[in-house]
């Protein structure tokens, strides 16, 4: 959606006109592991277009641009040296992107969810709870907690083992390689406790994860 908001707002082209192309999945030259359609892989990056570019050229030259920097990553043979597909890498890209407040904290975050991974442990991750809810913020209320237990997509990874069906946002190319190359760590928590400095704090310990989320509680001020 925000995409298409973005891409709309610069250029002639309507909102209307791109949900339409966003639709023709088949049209757009997706490679075929994107199974969920073409969330996720419409690449983040600056695109220079003509004023007469229409909505399917626009969205088409989108992931003719994340295919070339899949294959400059080597996206799908390195994902066949994991125990993840491509379209599970990019699941795990999506979270990284939305989750981190750096750069340098990607791959300590892409080993926070492999490590849940492994163990079966829940996610939990505020970002796939505001996108199965339709919604924003930095950390979950107990409301939006509420929704997100009620909702059915695959991305309630509150009350949910296992990875969410697909990206779920566009992640860029620094977050695909820390979703194939994750740092080497026991992390199994972190906590933006500053987000306004950028600031997350890793754990493998419970009781010190309850206490970033006291510090973040006191650097944030909300719920």
């Amino acid at each position: 959606t925000q995409v298409i908001q973005s891409v709309a707002e610069q250029t002639a082209i309507s909102e209307d006109e791109l949900q339409e192309a966003y639709g023709q999945a088949e049209e757009l030259n997706l490679p075929d592991y994107a199974a969920e359609g073409p969330e996720g892989y419409l690449f983040p990056s600056t695109y220079r277009f003509e004023p007469d570019a229409e909505a399917l050229s626009v969205l088409k030259t989108m992931v003719t641009q994340y295919r070339q920097v899949a294959e400059e990553v080597d996206l799908e043979d390195r994902a066949g040296d994991t125990q993840y597909d491509p379209n599970e890498i990019m699941a795990i890209a999506s979270i990284v992107q939305a989750e981190s407040g750096t750069v340098d904290d990607m791959p300590k975050i892409s080993r926070v969810v492999h490590n849940r991974l492994d163990i079966d442990m829940p996610l939990q991750m505020d970002s796939t709870c505001f996108y199965a809810i339709d919604d924003y913020g930095i950390a979950l209320n107990n409301d939006q907690l509420a929704e997100c237990e009620a909702d059915d997509s695959g991305f309630d990874t509150y009350y949910s083992t296992g990875l969410i069906p697909g990206p779920f946002v566009a992640p860029g190319e620094d977050a695909i390689e820390a979703a194939l190359e994750p740092e080497q760590g026991d992390w199994l928590y972190f906590v933006a406790t500053d987000p306004e400095n950028g600031v997350t704090e890793f754990t493998d310990d419970h009781d010190e994860f309850e206490v970033l989320k006291e510090r973040f509680q006191e650097n944030w001020g909300g719920e």
